[in-house]
């Protein structure tokens, strides 16, 4: 029962980390592409290695995938932005307003983890 537990919990945690993963990536506004690329995905030990351009988000979005399927009881799933204009995007300046794509994404947790719990089949 234990093993059977942990391996749902387990499993719930990959799904939650792809959707909230993709759905930063997806949220981050392009210019360049640049912003977007930036996110890097890991496991425990944050990954602040530079970004590069990924205007459509396609590969961070593919390495999101494979980093969250190594995720194992435990661990703490990071995404960090190298950007050093991020959280200009995010939080705006006095001459524009912030995009709030990482703050939109952590209000929408509670909603993917509900969900993703029912499309698994998974109780309270």
């Amino acid at each position: 029962w234990q093993r059977a537990t942990e391996a749902q919990k387990e499993k719930l945690a990959r799904h939650v980390c792809v959707e909230m993963g993709g759905l930063v990536v997806e949220k981050t506004p392009v210019q360049t592409g640049f912003l977007r690329g930036s996110w890097k995905p890991a496991i425990n030990d944050p990954d602040s290695s530079a970004g590069t351009a990924d205007p459509t988000g396609a590969h961070v979005t593919a390495a999101v995938l494979s980093i969250a399927l190594g995720i194992k009881l435990g661990d703490r799933f990071t995404m960090m932005n190298s950007a050093a204009y991020a959280p200009y995007v995010e939080f705006g300046t006095s001459r524009m307003a912030g995009q709030h794509f990482v703050s939109d994404t952590v209000a929408s947790f509670p909603a993917i983890v509900a969900r993703v719990a029912a499309e698994l089949g998974l109780r309270k």
